[in-house]
């Protein structure tokens, strides 16, 4: 994980991954025939943060994983934006945009028993949400 704050109003998050992923539950006979099936090995995000006025804030985050076996690659981007203080102290609103880019969404888990089960979530979804905090 690497954060970097880069002048006054912008900030960088990063980190990336890699992993093999053994599961007992697989048969075989050890490496590599146990690979987790539906683990991707790269893992990887990226947000940046703009602030370029006190109690505004643009934040994006692109996130990847990389392909597994019984799935391709996934990446995503999410954009929000949030303004702090609005009429009064403590109100806050925001607006995002989940999966922007309107990208394939599938996440792929392997229950306890039983085959692989995989779920796909619908793509870009828009929300909005104010609170208050005191």
């Amino acid at each position: 994980m690497r954060t970097e704050q880069i002048g006054r109003p912008f900030k960088l998050d990063a980190n990336v991954s890699y992993v093999e992923t053994v599961d007992p539950r697989i048969p075989g006979p050890g490496f590599p025939r146990r690979i987790n099936p539906v683990s991707p090995r790269w893992l990887a995000n990226v947000s940046v943060f703009y602030r370029p006025m006190r109690g505004l804030i643009l934040g994006s985050r692109f996130s990847h994983a990389g392909d597994r076996e019984l799935g391709h690659n996934m990446d995503q981007l999410d954009v929000t934006l949030s303004k702090e203080d609005v009429f009064v102290p403590g109100l806050t609103f925001r607006v995002g945009v989940k999966n922007a880019v309107n990208a394939d969404a599938t996440y792929i888990f392997l229950p306890p028993v039983g085959p692989a089960v995989t779920n796909t979530f619908p793509g870009r979804s828009v929300w909005l949400q104010a609170s208050w905090k005191r």
